[in-house]
């Protein structure tokens, strides 16, 4: 794949002209009556292991209890099979009601195999598994453990759940569904494969939400959600319908745009209403950006990153003001070389700090940062990966390394002077000819 420069012309003096997105990835030194189901998904949060259960009401007056684990690919221990990489786990569910001191317990154990190796090592992907238990109400304490059957990972969390006896209704508020994970590993009751995580998505993802509201009486009801930003409390999201009873059940899958909303914390507020009673749910959730490059996660670091690509007048002025005010500057700066202004996520902006990452993981400081004050580093930004590398930074004489551009209209070689065998380099020529 061809691939063009962040900048055209000069390193300085000149805005950053986005010619040509590519994904820059290489370093360029190569550092029970529930049927047990499973599937994979992307990044859901920090932890390792996300437990979640969810119940739903039966005519019995007991509860179903959906029991949902999703479990980072780094946690599990691989083994390989023939062409596949194969995990075994084990998950075991224990709820004791606190005031009865009833228990009960549920273990279950599930495998999962990929293909690639180097997928086994992700952080930012997940496999979902899920099985069921039946329970009567009261006032449970849950244990949850994962226990790896090749290895020796195990992870704990425990966690409350209130099943009330004999309600006039009953929500347990809402999930998050997966379009992505299809509907062949959902529950019975889902149109989609949810995720197990509650209180925090991962950024720039289409999810659904789905919700239910059980009432003792058989009728339609009046449902609405509306979502808003918890910080500047802009309403952002809001919805009504009327649901028809599936055996006093009334659910539901809402399709916000929570794919073209920012970071941050969100309010879902759900109201359910019949002709004699209403429910009312309010849940927090968060927005992350979980795999956002490191370069960005700092407000400063970020502005100062941008020094290689901005006249010296443009970088003073983004960089006065008080914080706020710097934020705001460097938004505005992003927000106008955003190709698509529709999604929060900006795709220039992240291709951006990606390098910003990479080349301070291979030319930074000893503390990861810096990388691209280094000769090499300024131009492994503005240019990207070299299309012809030319490495001799260990000859005993004149020790060199040379990079090569193919660009559309120019071929452009960069050639460093090699210190202390590949410890730190020095630009000391540049060549550029047409390309013919």
């Amino acid at each position: 794949m061809k691939k063009y420069p962040l900048i055209s012309g000069p390193m300085k003096g000149e805005i950053l002209l986005l010619i040509s997105i590519f994904i820059f990835t290489d370093i360029i030194f190569s550092q029970p009556g529930l049927q047990r189901q499973s599937t994979r998904g992307e990044v859901l949060s920090g932890k390792p292991v996300v437990f979640r259960s969810f119940p739903v009401p039966e005519a019995s007056g007991n509860y179903k209890i959906l029991l949902m684990a999703d479990v980072m690919h780094d946690l599990m221990q691989f083994t390989r099979q023939n062409s596949e990489y194969r995990s075994i786990f084990q998950i075991e569910v224990v709820l004791r009601d606190s005031r009865s001191d009833q228990t009960f317990s549920h273990v279950w154990n599930d495998e999962f195999a990929l293909e690639s190796f180097s997928e086994t090592n992700r952080r930012d992907l997940f496999f979902f598994t899920v099985d069921s238990l039946i329970i009567p109400p009261g006032h449970y304490e849950i244990s949850y453990k994962y226990q790896d059957l090749q290895g020796r990972q195990q992870l704990q969390d425990n966690k409350k759940l209130h099943l009330p006896e004999n309600p006039e209704h009953f929500s347990p508020g809402f999930l998050f569904l997966d379009p992505s994970r299809g509907n062949s590993h959902a529950p019975w009751i889902l149109p989609f494969a949810p995720i197990a995580e509650s209180s925090a998505v991962p950024y720039n993802k289409k999810l659904h939400i789905f919700s239910y509201a059980w009432f003792k009486t058989d009728s339609v009801l009046n449902a609405g959600i509306s979502i808003s930003d918890q910080n500047s409390g802009q309403l952002l999201f809001r919805e009504k319908t009327r649901l028809i009873s599936n055996n006093n059940i009334y659910s539901w899958t809402i399709d916000p745009p929570l794919a073209s909303w920012k970071t941050g914390k969100y309010i879902v507020r759900l109201t359910y209403q019949d002709e004699l009673d209403s429910l009312v749910i309010k849940q927090i959730f968060r927005i992350n950006w979980f795999s956002q490059p490191r370069s960005l996660r700092n407000i400063d670091y970020a502005i100062e990153a941008l020094e290689p690509v901005l006249s010296n007048e443009e970088f003073k002025q983004l960089k006065s003001g008080n914080k706020k005010e710097r934020l705001s500057k460097f938004q505005g700066y992003w927000h106008q070389k955003d190709p698509d202004t529709s999604t929060a996520f900006n795709e220039i902006m992240n291709e951006y700090y990606s390098r910003v990452d990479s080349v301070d993981r291979v030319f930074g400081r000893r503390n990861g940062y810096y990388g691209w004050r280094t000769d090499p580093g300024k131009i492994l930004l503005l240019y990207g990966h070299p299309d012809k590398i030319e490495d001799q930074s260990l000859r005993p004489v004149q020790p060199y390394l040379k990079w090569t551009y193919f660009l559309p209209e120019r071929t452009i070689n960069f050639i460093f002077e090699a210190v202390d065998g590949r410890k730190s380099y020095k630009l000391i020529e540049k060549e550029e000819s047409l390309t013919k």
